[in-house]
């Protein structure tokens, strides 16, 4: 994982290998529920994830980049949340959203997951 986020479960001694136990965002589907993002994802697809973003949701300090392409291409929307309210907005395609980019403070903190991201 490549940032520190608020919530993490470790049970090694190395702090690299924490995994986010708080999801920062959730992908909102209006016919099948809410599917939580803890790490970007280069593929919807490879998720079960595809042509279902309605909504999301982005929680207190997290910043969520959503592509139009997967492996992070095309167009993209940045959704950041700097209050301390819970952010639920509109996807900016509707089902037209691949992969995303999740991050916790500023962009330069990225949560990557080995496999997902």
């Amino acid at each position: 994982m490549a940032s520190k986020t608020p919530f993490t479960y470790n049970n090694t001694s190395d702090s690299n290998n924490a995994f986010p136990t708080f999801p920062g965002a959730y992908l909102i589907d209006d016919g099948a529920g809410s599917y939580p993002i803890f790490s970007s994802i280069a593929s919807y697809d490879d998720r079960g994830m595809v042509n279902i973003d309605n909504y999301y949701i982005v929680m207190p300090g997290f910043i969520l980049i959503i592509y139009s392409g997967a492996n992070y291409n095309n167009s993209s929307f940045q959704l950041a949340n700097s209050t301390t309210d819970i952010l639920y907005v509109p996807a900016p395609w509707s089902n037209g959203g691949s992969s995303c980019k999740l991050y916790f403070g500023t962009t330069e903190s990225e949560i990557i997951i080995t496999g997902i991201s």
